[in-house]
């Protein structure tokens, strides 16, 4: 993919703010590893957080929140970081429900219950894996499309959603059942990978419980003991990637966030304030999933009380503004009503 990012609605090249930007896509994209891992998805990903927090400055620029005033740049950009945003949800969600599986597939074998439930319990997973996979790739090729019509800022913004689509179908493609990662691998890269049987075996012992069939094989060879220690290290791996995928979604809501604030300050006109409506219901969507996770929860104890006064404020102020409009809305009715009438514009002005 081209990468550009010279033009008039940038800073100076002198800004540090555009050159740690620039900097930083340019590693991201050189140091892109050959071959998957969780510890190279998580790499990137923490690599991505540092991006995302240069973006963000790089936003607060003058110049830049004038180049974000152009609305087909900035619709394009809400778009992708909406995407970007969702899909980072539902792989979150998806890594969470790995871990409760594997946490209950020790809970089975120290039982001796059994592998039914959790080989139920991974087919699920992999569907939502394969759907999750799929419509990456939508998101990217169409990502990739748009961005030939961006220029300046908006390559850039755009050039780190791609990235970041990327990554995160990395860490679907390895999440899904061993027997299908690889062939994932091959049929959703840009570019054929090629795995020694050195780094399949890295791979496949850092998610053992994924190896289906030989979770099943050892069932009848290995002791118990061996297996549960085996799952335990999947576990730590799987509660790592969870770490990393739950930053990487709360900088790209702040990312969204910067840019929904940096949109709506340069737009004045009543269609550019709809879009930003629709936007922030949008971001509410999101809110709303992140309440629900449980380390969320409890870092919002100590804030909830703020959160709700500042909750009630938007409420209360959402209200009068709804009204404001709808006064509006049959004071226009009126006056067109008087004028068919002949009865003049005192009424209205009054």
């Amino acid at each position: 993919m081209a990468f550009h990012v010279r033009s008039n609605s940038f800073p100076s090249k002198s800004h540090p703010a555009i050159s740690n930007v620039e900097d930083h896509l340019c590693r991201l994209k050189s140091s892109k590893e050959a071959s998957v891992s969780s510890s190279s998805i998580c790499t990137e990903l923490a690599s991505l957080r540092d991006l995302h927090e240069n973006i963000n400055n790089l936003i607060q620029l003058p110049s830049v929140q004038q180049a974000l005033a152009d609305e087909t740049f900035a619709s394009e950009l809400l778009d992708g970081s909406l995407k970007l945003v969702d899909i980072c949800g539902i792989a979150r969600d998806v890594i969470v429900l790995m871990k409760e599986s594997v946490q209950e597939l020790q809970s089975s074998l120290r039982r001796n219950r059994g592998t039914d439930a959790y080989m139920t319990s991974r087919k699920n997973i992999d569907k939502m894996v394969n759907k999750c996979i799929k419509n990456l790739k939508s998101f990217e090729q169409s990502s990739t499309n748009k961005h030939n019509n961006l220029k300046g800022i908006a390559t850039v913004l755009k050039e780190s959603q791609v990235i970041g689509f990327s990554a995160l179908k990395s860490a679907m493609t390895i999440c899904a059942s061993k027997q299908k990662t690889w062939s994932l691998l091959s049929k959703f890269t840009q570019s054929s990978r090629v795995h020694s049987e050195t780094e399949e075996e890295s791979n496949a012992q850092e998610f053992y419980a994924l190896n289906i069939d030989k979770l099943r094989k050892d069932m009848h060879n290995v002791s118990v003991q061996d297996i549960m220690k085996q799952l335990k290290a999947s576990e730590m791996t799987i509660q790592e990637l969870e770490e990393n995928l739950e930053a990487f979604f709360r900088s790209s809501v702040k990312i969204r966030v910067s840019l929904l604030n940096a949109s709506s300050e340069a737009s004045v006109s009543a269609s550019s304030k709809c879009i930003k409506l629709a936007s922030l219901r949008d971001l509410h969507e999101v809110i709303n999933n992140l309440i629900q996770h449980p380390s969320v929860q409890q870092s919002l104890i100590d804030q909830a009380s703020e959160l709700l006064d500042g909750s009630l404020e938007l409420v209360d102020l959402c209200g009068i503004a709804q009204d404001v409009i709808l006064l509006t809305k049959e004071s226009v009715e009126e006056l067109k009503s008087s004028l068919r009438r002949n009865r003049g514009i005192e009424t209205y002005i009054n």
